[in-house]
């Protein structure tokens, strides 16, 4: 009843598409966006709890693991654009989102959210992968968790990591409502 039928809605499709990226092929980029995603909605989760309010952190924690759907489930196939474009990412012939778009003809990012809506895995999803210019707690919370969660890929005592924790200490302060 807590989590509500969206909620359990996107669980069990969560659950079922990383069983599925699973047993295909599991990938070293798909297995560390599935790392990064625990790591980030673990940092949103805590976010959003130290601020309170109104939106649950369940959602919040499940909206996470979703942002890179359209990344796992494009790097548990065995195709020659995943080869290709891991190629090309690991020999830096460019920025990823520029050698994504070479390649595929889109992002990774946009791939994602295609599913999402296609999947209807919620609102909560969609305000996290394009977020308006006022977003809510929650999106706010999804957002900061991700750049903490990369930002300690540099170092706990990195330049990134500081910059990261000033913004973490203004979004205890953020009151702002939704976009409209």
């Amino acid at each position: 009843m807590q989590l509500g039928l969206q909620g359990i809605k996107a669980i069990c499709l969560s659950l079922m598409l990383v069983d599925s990226l699973l047993k295909e092929n599991a990938k070293d980029r798909m297995l560390h966006r599935m790392a990064r995603g625990f790591h980030t909605a673990l940092q949103a989760e805590n976010l959003l709890k130290q601020v309170g309010g109104n939106e649950k952190e369940e959602e919040v924690f499940i909206t996470v693991l979703m942002l890179h759907v359209g990344d796992m489930a494009f790097w548990s196939c065995k195709s020659d654009a995943a080869s290709k474009l891991d190629q090309n990412i690991l020999a830096k012939n460019g920025g990823k989102a520029e050698v994504e778009q070479a390649i595929l003809g889109s992002s990774m990012k946009e791939i994602s959210r295609a599913l999402a809506q296609e999947l209807q895995l919620g609102p909560h999803l969609q305000d996290a992968l394009y977020p308006c210019a006022s977003p809510s707690k929650a999106t706010k919370a999804v957002l900061l968790g991700k750049e903490i969660s990369l930002a300690s890929d540099q170092g706990w005592g990195s330049q990134e990591f500081s910059d990261v924790l000033v913004k973490a200490s203004f979004f205890y302060r953020f009151r702002s409502g939704r976009c409209s």
